[in-house]
Formats: structure tokens, sequence, C-alpha cells
């Protein structure tokens, strides 16, 4: 594309046309007039950030307060987030909300009427961090005595927020991808796959 001294942004394509010996004779020049489409589509973008302003504006959110710029666009980038199933980093110092915004993005998302299941890693010990996340038989250990689902079990179909997982230790974190890559966990004490669904 091309753009005129006027401002028109013009599409030019050329045709070579060949001559018995195979030289260029002409060239057939084409050009169009892209100025009316460039226009639309600035203002189809220009309406479609309105709409999510106004869907911002005119819903209601628990405990979400955004009134500056910076976090009216955080908000947009999490309603698009919303819309996909991936897995989402959220990082900020401690008390900036982030369990506010996964909470945002769950319930904006198609697994909004599926669980949402918090659990905070820094307050878990080591020691019972696996059993939390993974369930457990009965007899798996001294005090199981009966079955529990984990936390990873409870939020399938849904969402589970893992806060603070960098306070992890690596061979959890070791555990907690394969489980994440494979879909799938083993309760403590079991044998049997249980396969999981859950955006983390």
């Amino acid at each position: 594309t091309q753009t005129t001294l006027n401002g028109k942004e013009i599409l030019c394509t050329g045709t070579p046309v060949f001559d018995d010996d195979g030289e260029v004779e002409i060239v057939i020049v084409n050009s169009r007039d892209l100025t009316e489409l460039s226009n639309l589509k600035h203002e189809l973008s220009l309406q479609q950030y309105q709409l999510e302003n106004l869907k911002l504006e005119h819903k209601k959110y628990s405990d979400m307060i955004a009134h500056s710029s910076v976090m009216q666009k955080i908000l947009r980038t999490a309603l698009s987030i919303a819309k996909v199933s991936s897995s989402v980093l959220i990082t900020g110092e401690s008390g900036v909300g982030k369990g506010v915004l996964a909470r945002f993005i769950h319930d904006n998302g198609h697994r909004a009427k599926a669980p949402f299941v918090k659990v905070d890693c820094s307050s878990i010990p080591e020691s019972l961090i696996e059993s939390e996340l993974f369930g457990y038989e009965k007899g798996a250990f001294t005090d199981a005595r009966k079955a529990k689902a984990g936390r990873m079990e409870v939020a399938s179909g849904g969402t589970l927020f893992l806060d603070e997982i960098g306070n992890l230790s690596l061979p959890m974190q070791s555990k907690l991808l394969t489980a994440i890559e494979k879909r799938q966990i083993s309760r403590l004490g079991a044998t049997d796959i249980i396969p999981i669904d859950v955006r983390l």
C-alpha cells in the first residue's frame, strides 16, 4: 500500500505483459483507493473499544473498583482472556487484588458456573500441600481415616487459583507441572488415574 500526498491510502498491483522473446513489454498497474476501507476499520475498532468500556461501566463487579485508565485496560484484557481456556499468570505485590482479578476472569468465562477453588500455597505446610492438591485415599497416612478429594479434583470443570505458587518447593512444582501437562492426577495411596479439566 502507498499513501498519497493528500493522505489517501491506495493499493497498487502490477501485472507484467511479456513479448514473444520473454521480455517485459508493458506493466499493467491497477490502483485501488483503500481510504474508505481503512476509515471503516478504524471506526469499527473504535466502536468495539467503546462497547468494551460500556460493558465495564454497566456490569457490576464484586469487590472490583476500577476508575483509572490503566485498570480499565487490565479489565479489558481480562475480559478477552476470559473467553479462552488458557492458563493465566497474574503477577503483582501482595494485596493488589490478584485473587479478585482471577475471580473476575473466572466469572466472565464459560466456566463461570463451575467451581472456583483457591489454594493459598504459602499457608499450607509443605508436608500437607501434596495431599491438599491431589487428595488421598483412606489409610494413605496415619490420620487418613477416610478418602478425600484434592483441590484439583474439586476444581475440575472450573478454575483453580494457586495463590503464591512461587512458594512451592521445586519437587512439588515438578509434580504439579506433570499433573497440569497430563491433565490427570492420582490421590495419595491410590493407583487409579483421575482425569481433570481445570483452568489455572
